[in-house]
This record gives C-alpha cells, structure tokens and sequence, in this order.
C-alpha cells in the first residue's frame, strides 16, 4: 500500500486490493489483477453514469495496462533485492523510473519516454500534462513535462549567445548537437526527434536532410536587398559539377548552380582580368512581365516556412535555370562572357518571401504584398483593379484581402562588349541574351502548383478549389492582371514618393518622430474610393485647437480602412484613379480551350501566351506538346473517374511512322457509334455539367492534368507508365498503349476461369509493382492509390499456363492524386476506400503521412492478386472495420500460397506505420527465392542446432471437393544436438503437428527406411522409430568394444539390396538387412548384420551408384587425406574395391566431407555421376 498518497501528487484511491511483493511474484497475481480490472470496471460503470469527463473515462481504461506491467516490474524489484513498498520519498523516482515506462510500453508495444533531468527523481504533479502527439514521426514519444519540451525547442530560436548557428535563419542539422550538447535528453535520437518536434509546431522545417529553416529569425521584408541581411541559398543540385562537364559547348556558359551548403556574403564577383571592360546589366519591360495573384482572407500559420521548403527542395529549378537564358553561340564560344555569366544562382529569403536570383537580375518573386511595405514596382494597394465575375467588371477589394504576388520580370541580360579601332575604343556592342519562354513558363507552372497543393492539402478550410463563401466568391481567388494596365499606372507609381522607405517611418499612431514625412495610407480599394492629399501631421496632434471635434461632420481625423487617420483637402476636386483589368486563372483556362486569348476593355486581345503560359501548356515545349493533327482518335478502351479512354494513333516527332496511344480525356467527348448504353449516359452527363459551369469543369479538367503532369514529366522507370504528350484539343494526357488493358480486367478473367495465379507469376507483379513503388519514394512520391485498376498489363499468362511461356510484363499508371513529399511527411485526403491506409482515413488527411501509406495499400493490392476479388466487398462500414484492426477475409485455397507472400501481405497492412516494410524491403522480400518455394515456417520449441534430418512422404489418390489436387502430407524428422528429435506432420503446403522424442545420446545421422526412420547416434548405435506414432522398433549397438565408441556418420538404405549401410566415424562401415529387426541390442551378425567393410581409420559420408542394368551396386565412401573407396557389390556380395585420391600427391588432413550421386538419395535419369566437397576448401569435384 502507498502512504499518504495525496501528498505524493496521486490522484484520489477509490477501492483498493491488498497485494504484496510475494503475491506478485507468485502464480496468484494474475487473479489479483483481475480483480484490480473488476474494479476497475466498476468503478468506470458508476463514473461514466454521473456524467465523468471523456479524458478520465480514457484514464479509468488505461489503468488495465497494469496487469502487463506489474509482474515485470515485480520481478525487476525483487531483482534488484527492493521492497515494493515504498515510502513517498523514493517513490516518485521509482515511478518515473520503472513503473510509467513498463505500463507506457506494455499499452503500446514500443515507444520511448523522454524524461526531462528535471524530473529525474519526482513524478508529475496532480493536474499536469503528459504530451503524446499523434503524428507520423512523434506517435512513439510520450513526454512528461511540457515546459521542458519548450524550454528545449526554445533553444533553437533563442537569443545569439545560446544559439549563434542560425543567425539568419537558416542552420545545419548538423549543429543542434552543439545547441543541446548541455541538455540530457537520454538515449533518445536527439536529432530525429527534435527535428520532427520543430516540424510539429512549425519552428523550423527541413527540406534536405541537411539544413533547417527557421522562420521567425529571417529578416522582415522592409528591406531584403541590405548585404547584411541577406539570406542566400544556392539553388539545389545532385551531381551538378558531373553533369555541366556534359553540356554541350552552347549550355557551358549558363547558370552555375551551388551545392546545398549556404552563406551569407555574396558570391565572388568574377575576375577583372579575365573580364576586362565587360559590362552585365538587365533592361526590363513592365509589359513582359508575367503576373499572378492569389487574394485570400488570410495567411495561415505555417505558411510561407512551408512553402519555402518546398521549393526550395524541388530539384526541377535546376534543369529550369540552367536553360533560363538563351545562349547565343557568339557567348558561349567567347571565354571572356562565359566566365562573366559564370556566377551562382541563389535563392533570397524573408519572412513573407523569396525570390531567386541570377548575379543581381531578379528571375522570379514570390511574396506576400504587406500594407506597410512599398511594393515595388508596382503598389497594389493604390490599384483600381477591376475583375470580370459572372460577365460583369467589379472592383477588388484589395483592402481587405491578404495578396501573394508571384512575378516573374523575364528581364533581358544585357552584356556591353566595348569596340576598339587599334587599342583605342570607339563605342559598345550589346549583346542581348532574352529569357526562354518555356522556362519562364516552366518556372510559373512550378510555382503555382506548389501554392495550390500546399492550399488543399495543409489549408483545406482555406484552399480547396472550386468551393465558395456566403458571399458567392471563392475562397481563394487567383488573377492574371493586364500587364498593360499595370504598366500605364507605373508611371504614376514611380512619381509617388509620397510612401516611406522603411517600416521604422511607420511607428504609428505616433508621428511625432515624423512630422514633416507626406504620407498617403489610402488605397482605391472601390469604385467610390477618392485620390486623397494629406496635410501635415501636426493637424492629427492638435487637442482641438481648430474647434472641430473628433466627431464633427467635419473632422480630418477620421480612421481609415487600415486604421491610421486620413486627410481631404477640400480645395481639389477628388479624382478616380484609372480602372486596372484583371481576369480570375480560371477564366484564362477556359479561354486556353477555343479562343487563346482574353480581352480587356482598354487594350483589346491579350495573348494567353504572354500573361498565363501554363493555361496552355507552354511549359512543356515541343517535346511533349502534341498538335490535334499529329493524333488520331479510335475506339473506346474504357472509363474511369475523370473520363474516357481511348485508342489512338499519334505521329512521331520528326518521322512519318506512327505509334498506338491511350489518349487518357479530360473533357467530355463523344464515346463513338459502337458505345454501350452506360457509356453514352456518362458522356451527356458529363457533357451536361460541362455546360452549365463551364468554368469550373474545364478548370477541373485543367487541374488534373497538371496534378499527373506533375509527378509523370519527371519519372523514368520501366514500371511506370511513360507520358508521350498533352494533347490540347480535346484536353487528353497521352501514354503509351497497355495491349492487355487494366489488371482488374485480367483478374477477372481469371476468376471467371477458375484459375488462380501461379506463384511465380504472383511474384513477377509483385515485385514489379515493388519495384515502381520503391523507385517512386526514392523521387519523394507518395502515390497514394495502389491497386489492380491502376496497373496496366503489357504482358501476362491466360489462366491456366505457366509463366514461363509468357513473360509477366506490367506498369504503374494513374497519378492523379500523388503527391511530393518533404522528410516531415505530407497532408491530404486521397485514395480508394478499401486501400486508404488508417491514419488517413483517421484524421481524414489533416494529419501527416508517410509513404508507409502506400505500404499499407501494397497488402492491400496483395490481397486482390491472391483472392481475385477487392477487399471488404459487400461490406458496409469498411473505414469503421480497418480502424478498429480488421482486415479482409481469406479461404482456404489462398492459405497455400507460399508462406511468404502470406507473410508480406499481413506485414504490409499493419495498422501501425513504422510496423510495416518498406517499399526497398518489399522489394528485398519479394526477389527471395523462398518468396514462392516456402510455404510454412514452424518454430521449434528448443534452440538446438539440427545435425541430421529424415522425411516421409505419402501422396493421396483422387482430388479434392474443390476440384484442387489432393493434399500430400508427410513427416518431417530433425535430429538435433542435444538429443531431442523432433516429428514435423505435414499436410498439404503447411505443418499439421508437432512432436518430439528424446535420445539416450546425441544424434549425428538419419535415415528414412521403409516405413521407418532410423536415427544413429554419437556412441555407434542406431534407434529405428515407426513414422506417424514414433513407436519404438528396436536400439542396437554396431561397435560396443570400440574403445573410443566411433558415432554413427552416415546411413544409407540401399533399397534395391535390402540393405541398410552404416557408416562408423573409425572409418568401418556394417551392411544390414532392412527387412528385419535385431534379435539382441549387439551382436546379432549373420541374422541382422549381413556384412562389414572398411579400410580407413576415418569415414565421413557413404553414397551408391547403380551400373550394369541396376545389376552392380557401388557404395563410394568418403575418407581423409582426399581419399575414397569405391566398392563394388554384386547380389549383395562384395566383388571388388579400390582407393581413388582428389589429390595427387595426397594432401594430409584434406577431408570428403560431403558426397552425393545421381542415383543417392533420389534416382535421376541419365548417366551415373558422383559430385564430392573437399573441406577445408572449395572444390566441388565430379
């Protein structure tokens, strides 16, 4: 019993049983724990009818784990000679110690307590917090003092002193050893779960394994371009330095792209010498430019640190910037330009923004356009920006929105080559090297992308497409501005200095510090807006001295929509800014579809091609954009989810040939005259959505053809499907052609049959599949939708034959819900009831999630192949059963598959993530070769080694009910080392029965004779057992007055002879009969012994070969020294014997350890031959 147990922090005790350390420790504690449990129960039943908290119902049950507890940690305490009573000084210790980690592990398997070195010794308080997340990579930890926990992740973003590593927001991995290395924090990996922890709650995030993120210690934006302040980022590279060796002479000069180290100076400028008098500058064009912004209600938390990594993470901005500029051939041949364009591509960060750079031309920005922060070049805020919603031009309200801008300038690169007439300069050529369109595109796509999966997997409530507010608008509303409106109001921009340079100008509403600075807060953020002209800020601090109070019609201190006061000068008339044209993303794909291009109503036509190139597809290039009269639609294959498929014929690039395609539509189109009935209703169905909304289907359409383009453009596998091209008119993906269709369709087909697939065309798909899994979660792809419907046969076996006349020849299609993933793991809702793993389905996606989740649909997928039919068909509450554990059903005929891919399907859908393989494991499992030969595994009940084995086999007549051969059984005989043999019963592909029998000695050979199993043992004497009941036939001792008792090495029955032959370890060797029982336990020669041989003092392995017609037996005998004798029986007499040697000379203590014949153990057709092993050695002889 515990003393005083409300001065040690415990909670009240209800009910109590009397124990002791002895009752613990005895058979007795587990009917005292039951007990405890009744008590338990009891007491939860009365407290759940007076209305008790949830959380301490959740305690109440959690006080069973006890019953797995208590006896380890009796047995520890008795142990370590301790008491289990205690007084309250140690118990707090004791419990931190022993108690809370044995119940903490036996509730949970495997977890880790992190306790803090300050409660080394004192166990929580009465109302304190254990903190246990459920999260992908925490679920293992619990910890037990939640101030410590902040007091540790505090340390990243503490002051310089504490940590100086990342004073500018950005730090190695490598250094948190340094930041804690005074901290205990136990044998827990320090540096994989604080990093999970500074994930968690958003501190810090990686995107490389390597380096953290930490956003709160960026600079601000109030001025990103101070050297000080800078925070740079090499673009990301594997292997950069390889492959610019292997570009070709008009690449050589492009971008060079730093390692994923990072520093803070910037890079060193190039050589005067090397070039001399040349000049880089940018020239820009505000009509060039390319525009995209995203108006929300607000920014999440998390936001930009997550978005930051992932682009920063992304290694397609390599390829991008490598090509970004057109190279001219002059350049790339002039060594002098080369080496001035030899400069570092970089990303720049702060808090609410990034953008990468090349020397100082700006490629692309990405940031979040802050009220107090002048947006340069272009100020949205003083923008009269006018959107067409439902045919009508509105005013946005820019004021109350939160903006990301993403820019890209498309500056041209300027190089000042100066000209000279005999040393003397004359004047300058400019060479003009103009950003690739594609790549500007191509960056553009990347951008957005990231933004809208960030959106609708991290930020549902706030991001997902196509959903709207009370209002009628969208949650997120994404406009491409008229880059000729914009550049009409630069000038007007440009004039306005009326905005301060730095956010310390905006200490309000204190302007005492600022009372000469002419500042305009207001924005034109409606129609009814005014152009207003502020007076001094001494009239804001006058007490009243005008005679217009605060309140009076009159009054200038009115708040504005950004709370700071406003002014009007009443002498000049209010003026309406000029309207600037906006058109939403949405409306610019729809306009991709027919009429590539929109139309403002001050400058006409606007080119798709200049203001939104990913609408139509741009970023793709040549390469992979295929015109509508290069492809040829055909029949219909089949439908899915987003449409139909069909059969077509598309031209090679460049050629006259043609290859066959799926043409994959994302847009409705009519399924043909020979169409079944089900297929024209899904097309006018279909068609009829598309017609009254447009807008929204042909986005739809739009966005999962981005989604697959995205994870398929990068992929290079021969199990994956290959993308052949985007085809925009209809709007269709175009892969290659699967001859055999969907692997559902040849899973049916078998079922229908009545066949089933054999094992090693079962091992072929699995390991194919394996194998594209495992290739893409190397790319950082989650694919999230494994099954039959997504596996495409290029070749497979009809039901019924081997497969090796046809090869299994298969690959992954279908990513449209694939996703990109950071070492954190990623969000989102995605996959197929039945497949979805459960921590998906648990937090319907809000949670993070690993690409264990794809381990869990591969059993899944397994399943289908083994039953031929979907899990949980015709069950009704699928999500409900995989949460609480269940799993689908399986029969007997699926029961004798080979036990590992039994095995490999349960392993795969465990219900916990880190208890399932990988997809490099998955694909280590299924290469085995016991993956299709071994089909149970028993464990023996001793961990004796085996030294000789036996078996028996017996075949039933007839087939079974099912139409399934008759099951063969047998036995299965293990000799082991410390004297027990154990009888294996096997019936059909598994052990039945398990028995064992114990020797007088240790044995060291067996033997099956007859209906028989003969055992020899170490002391020269052989036990003969019937097969099935283990009846004991007979012992018999072949060498009693052998002084050194020679063990048995070898039996051998000679079934043609009826002859058994005993080989002895002193090299003799008895033939006896096998028809026939001893008389005595020794000395029965001439009734049971019929013959000896020998001629060596050491014997080591016995086999026969059959000649003359099965007419001549010869017994060959391994010996020592390389030797072997052979001796020739004939009618069981002996008739000849001679000695052959491996070596010549003989080599001492050169051992036969092994030999075996064609025709010993089993008969072979063929010649006779005799293979040896020689030990010590390798030699394997013939």
């Amino acid at each position: 019993m515990l003393w005083m147990q409300k001065s040690c922090g415990l909670s009240r005790v209800l009910d109590t049983i009397e124990s002791s350390k002895e009752l613990l420790l005895s058979s007795a504690c587990r009917a005292a724990i039951l007990a405890l449990e009744d008590v338990v129960s009891h007491v939860g039943a009365e407290r759940r009818q007076k209305g008790v908290d949830p959380s301490e119902r959740r305690t109440i049950r959690a006080v069973v784990w006890v019953r797995d507890a208590v006896p380890l940690s009796a047995h520890s305490c008795a142990d370590a000679a301790r008491t289990t009573t205690r007084p309250p000084s140690s118990y707090r210790q004791w419990s931190v110690q022993v108690i809370i980690p044995s119940i903490l592990k036996a509730r949970f398997s495997v977890c880790e307590i992190v306790t803090p070195p300050s409660a080394q010794g004192q166990i929580t308080q009465a109302g304190s917090v254990m903190l246990h997340y459920d999260d992908a990579t925490l679920k293992d930890l619990y910890f037990l003092d939640p101030q410590w926990l902040c007091d540790m992740l505090a340390h990243v973003v503490t002051i310089r002193e504490i940590n100086p590593f990342a004073r500018t927001g950005v730090m190695k991995l490598d250094d948190l050893k340094h930041v804690f290395k005074s901290s205990n924090l136990g044998p827990v990996d320090t540096r994989g779960y604080i990093v999970n922890l500074l994930n968690k709650f958003e501190v810090a995030l990686t995107w490389d394994n390597r380096t953290l993120l930490i956003p709160s210690l960026l600079p601000s934006e109030d001025d990103p371009h101070t050297p000080s302040v800078k925070v740079k980022i090499p673009v990301r590279s594997r292997g950069w330095a390889v492959r610019n060796k292997k570009l070709p002479p008009t690449t050589s000069a492009t971008t060079v792209v730093g390692n994923s180290s990072f520093y803070a100076d910037s890079p060193t400028p190039p050589s005067t010498d090397s070039t001399s008098g040349l000049e880089l500058n940018e020239r820009s064009d505000p009509e060039l430019a390319i525009r995209r912004m995203l108006l929300m209600s607000y920014f999440p938390s998390g936001f930009w640190s997550r978005l930051m990594t992932r682009l920063l993470a992304d290694d397609a901005i390599v390829d991008i910037v490598r090509s970004f500029v057109v190279m001219p051939k002059e350049v790339a041949q002039d060594a002098k330009m080369a080496k001035l364009l030899d400069v570092r591509a970089e990303w720049v960060l702060w808090q609410t923004g990034m953008e990468l750079r090349y020397s100082d031309v700006v490629l692309f920005r990405m940031k979040e356009v802050i009220s107090s922060v002048k947006n340069s070049p272009i100020d949205y805020r003083k923008l009269r920006l006018k959107l067409k919603q439902e045919g009508v031009w509105a005013d946005m309200d820019l004021v109350n929105s939160s903006i990301l801008e993403v820019l890209l300038p498309l500056d041209t690169i300027v190089i000042k080559r100066p000209i000279t007439d005999n040393d003397e300069q004359i004047g300058y050529q400019a060479i003009v090297l103009d950003p690739s369109p594609e790549c500007a595109a191509q960056l553009l796509a990347l951008a957005v992308d990231h933004i809208d999966i960030l959106l609708e997997d991290w930020y549902p409530t706030l991001g997902t497409r196509f959903v709207h507010t009370s209002e009628g608008k969208f949650l997120v509303t994404r406009i491409v501005p008229c880059p000729r409106c914009l550049a009409s109001s630069l000038q007007e921009n440009e004039t306005d200095n009326s905005w301060p340079t730095s956010r310390q100008n905006l200490a309000l509403p204190n302007f005492s510090e600022n009372l000469n600075e002419d500042v305009d807060f207001n924005v034109a953020g409606n129609a009814s807006a005014n152009r207003r002209v502020r007076k001094s800020q001494e009239s804001y601090t006058s007490d009243g001295d005008s005679g217009v109070g605060p309140d009076s019609a009159g009054s200038s201190r009115k708040p504005s929509m950004e709370g700071h006061p406003e002014v009007i000068n009443e002498d000049e008339e209010a003026v309406e800014p000029n309207p600037q044209y906006s058109w939403m993303v949405e409306e610019c794909i729809l306009a991709a579809y027919d009429k590539k291009s929109v139309k403002c109503p001050l400058h006409g036509d606007i080119s798709l091609a200049h203001i939104a190139p990913d609408t139509m597809f741009l970023d793709l290039g040549e390469r992979h954009l295929i015109r509508p009269n290069s492809i040829t639609r055909g029949h219909l294959l089949g439908r899915g989810a987003f449409g139909f498929v069909f059969k077509g014929t598309c031209k090679v690039r460049g050629s006259s040939t043609t290859i066959d395609v799926a043409m994959k539509m994302l847009q409705p189109v009519a399924p043909g005259p020979n169409a079944s009935q089900s297929a024209v209703i899904a097309y006018k169905g279909a068609q009829g959505k598309w017609d009254r909304d447009p807008l929204q289907y042909a986005s739809k359409a739009y966005c999962t053809a981005r989604q697959e383009l995205n994870i398929l453009l990068t992929l290079r596998h021969p199990n994956i499907v290959p993308l052949v091209g985007v085809c925009t008119k209809p709007l269709a993906l175009v892969l290659d052609l699967a001859p055999l269709g969907a692997l559902d369709i040849t899973l049916r087909n078998y079922r229908r049959s009545g066949a089933k697939l054999g094992a090693f065309t079962l091992q072929a798909v699995i390991l194919q599949v394996a194998k594209a899994i495992e290739y893409l979660h190397q790319q950082h792809i989650i694919y999230r939708d494994l099954k039959s419907e997504n596996v495409l046969v290029w070749s497979m076996p009809p039901p019924f034959q081997d497969h090796l006349d046809v090869p299994v020849y298969i690959k992954l299609a279908d990513y449209g819900i694939s996703r990109l993933t950071l070492p954190s793991g990623t969000k989102g809702f995605g996959g197929t009831e039945g497949f979805m793993a459960p921590e998906i389905m648990r937090y319907n996606g809000e949670e993070e999630c690993t690409e264990k989740v794809d381990c869990f649909s591969f059993g899944m997928f397994i399943y289908e192949l083994l039953t031929l039919h979907q899990p949980f068909e015709s069950h009704e509450s699928v999500k409900e059963c995989i949460l609480e554990g269940g799993r689908p059903p399986l029969t007997y005929r699926e029961t004798l598959y080979p036990s590992y891919m039994l095995d490999l399907m349960v392993l795969c859908w465990c219900q916990q993530p880190r208890d399932r393989p990988s997809a490099s494991q998955i694909v280590s499992i299924a290469s085995a070769p016991e993956f299709t030969h071994l089909h149970d595994i028993v464990s023996l009940n001793h961990p004796s080694t085996v030294v000789a084995t036996a078996s028996f086999h017996a075949q039933e007549d007839g087939a079974s009910s099912s139409g399934e051969p008759a099951a063969c059984g047998g036995e299965m005989w293990l000799a082991c080392a410390n004297k027990v043999t154990d009888q294996l019963m096997v019936s059909g592909h598994s052990f039945v029965q398990y028995s064992s029998l114990v020797l007088p000695e240790e044995p060291t050979a067996a033997c099956l004779v007859g209906n028989s199993v003969w055992l020899g043992d170490c002391k020269g004497q052989i036990h003969a057992y019937f097969v099935g009941d283990c009846t004991h036939i007979f012992s018999y001792a072949l060498d009693p007055d052998s002084p050194d008792n020679a063990g048995v090495c070898a039996i051998l029955h000679l079934e043609r002879q009826s002859r058994v032959a005993v080989g002895l370890c002193n090299g003799r060797v008895f033939l006896v009969r096998d028809d026939l029982s001893p008389a005595a336990p020794t000395m029965a020669e001439g009734s049971f012994v019929m013959s000896e041989l020998g001629s060596s003092s050491v014997l080591h392995a016995i086999t026969a070969v059959y000649t003359d017609n099965d007419n001549e037996c010869q017994l060959w005998c391994g010996e020592s020294d390389g030797a072997l004798s052979v001796y020739t029986m004939h009618e069981n007499i002996v008739t000849g014997h001679k000695v052959l040697n491996h070596y010549e000379p003989i080599i001492a203590n050169v051992h036969v350890h092994q030999i075996v014949s064609s025709h010993s153990p089993i008969m072979y057709e063929g010649p006779a031959a005799v293979w040896t092993y020689v030990h010590p050695g390798t030699m394997l002889s013939k």
